[in-house]
Formats: structure tokens, sequence, C-alpha cells
């Protein structure tokens, strides 16, 4: 398991990745991303979905919290979460129904926002010994699905199979968990068991200011039909008990030809970020 720094600007998987599990991925399948480019010469021909009332008997992967939890998020001083959010069009936040993960064919739905709702069944259930302390969750999508209609020399089959493929990797490995959440955490529940504690490793904070706990995660992408637009999850920097579901904002996203000024923009936004927590006194999430 290796620990990437942060750079300026992230493409979009590996952002996900830094963000979420702060780990590297190079040379696995991960999360794809669903890139414009893949629907180039290609038409969504067809939606086919469940009746309304069939998908509302079916369980949820994404729980509400309470809106105190919200809240706190909201604040200023949650300075990561902020630089995660600079992407997102829209957000909320989440906490994960994990067992769903573990149950073989799996029927569930995942419902980001009230008009992006997918309902999607598990095809694969990776060992745990997939990659360290992670591994990997297929499921295919039920609905709405889609069927593409490409031009000559595309493979339709290929880009349907992938718009059609939901993908998460869930992660099990021990974190460092901010000052303010180690007594709560530990107390809280057998599901989030003290590891060690642990000196911090910059020089700039105070060695004891951090514990290490193991506590589930998930990250991924997929694309939204409804929305045509990509959602990543991923856990909050200042509490991986939750996390953060968003539609991705493509006039922010450092790609297309005004890829220079995309990155200006994003760079003058952490500028302003740092400062604003140098002022604060706070340090940045390991």
């Amino acid at each position: 398991m290796t620990h990437e720094p942060r750079e300026e600007i992230l493409d979009s998987q590996v952002r996900t990745m830094h963000f979420a599990a702060k780990m590297d991925f190079s040379g696995t399948e991960g999360v794809h991303p669903m890139r414009k480019g893949l629907l180039s010469g290609c038409a969504i021909a067809a939606f086919f979905s469940l009746p309304g009332s069939a998908q509302e008997r079916l369980p949820e992967l994404l729980t509400p919290v309470d809106q105190k939890i919200s809240d706190k998020f909201a604040a200023r001083s949650n300075f990561d979460l902020r630089d995660m959010l600079y992407f997102a069009k829209r957000h909320r936040i989440v906490q994960i129904d994990f067992a769903l993960l573990d149950k073989p064919g799996a029927t569930f739905t995942i419902t980001a926002f009230a008009d992006a709702r997918l309902t999607v069944q598990a095809m694969e259930l990776a060992t745990a010994a997939s990659y360290g302390n992670s591994r990997q969750w297929k499921g295919a999508v039920i609905a709405p699905r889609l069927d593409v209609v490409a031009a000559a020399g595309v493979d339709s089959k290929q880009i349907a199979e992938q718009l059609n493929t939901v993908s998460f990797w869930s992660v099990n490995e021990p974190r460092d968990v901010p000052p303010g959440l180690r007594k709560e955490l530990a107390s809280a529940s057998p599901q989030y068991p003290a590891v060690t504690n642990s000196p911090d490793s910059r020089s700039n904070a105070d060695p004891s200011a951090v514990m290490k706990m193991r506590v589930p995660t998930l990250l991924g992408r997929w694309f939204q039909p409804a929305l045509q637009s990509s959602l990543q999850i991923m856990p909050v920097p200042e509490d991986p008990r939750y996390h953060v579901v968003y539609e991705e904002d493509p006039g922010k996203t450092p790609q297309g030809k005004d890829f220079e000024e995309r990155r200006r923009r994003y760079g003058d936004f952490r500028r302003t970020l740092e400062e604003e927590r140098k002022l604060l006194g706070a340090s940045p999430q390991p």
C-alpha cells in the first residue's frame, strides 16, 4: 500500500483515490472515469427501468444522516472537504450500508439524489486480498439500463458494458483519525476499534494528535443516465464514518480546450483555502 503526495491538479480517477483512501491503484482496474469522449460517435438508444413500486421495495446503499451531521460538515473549517467539493455541482452527506456489498447477487438501489437513482445487482465479490485491505465490488445496472447505438468503427458493446456497470472500492485499513474524533470513535462501537497511538510524521504537528482507527470506507465513480453526468462517492476527510456523494461539475473538471484556465482557477482556489487554514492554525488531514 503506497501513499501519494497531494498534487496541484489531479485526474478525476486519481483524485478519487487520493482523497478517499490515500492509495495508489495504478495498474489495477480501479474506478473507471466516464469521460465525454467515451460517447463520441454513439447515441443512447433506450432506457429500461423497473416499475417504481419494485424499486421502492429494494434496500438502499446510501442512507441519510441527521441534519445536525450535515450542518457540521457545512462549516468552513472543513478545509479538506471543501477542497474535494470544488469539483462538485451539488453534494450530500450519507452513510453506507456495507452489508449490502457482502451479499452475493444482492439487488439494491443507489440514490445519490432524488433525481439520480440506479438499481444494481452484484456481479462480483472480490476477496479481501484483492488489494491489501481493500476489495473491488462490481454491479450490473438493472435500471435505468442503457442501450448504445454506435457509429462505424466504435465498439458499442464495450461502451454499453461500461455505462451499465458500477464499480466500488471498499477499503478497511487503519486510518489517521483527527484528535476531535479519537474518544468518540473509540467508544462508539466495536466497528471502530483503536489500532494504535501513532505519532504524526509531520514535524509541525502535535505527536499525540493522531490515533489510527480501522474504519470501513467506500469510493467509486459511476455514470448517471438521468443527469448525463458522473457521480462520485468517498469518505469525508474530517470524519471517515460518513461519506459524501456528489455530482461532478463539468465546468470545473481540468480537461478540454480550456484546461490551463481551469487548472489556474483551481490553483487559485487551493491557495486561498490554504491561507484560510493557516489563519485558523489548522493542519491538513493526513
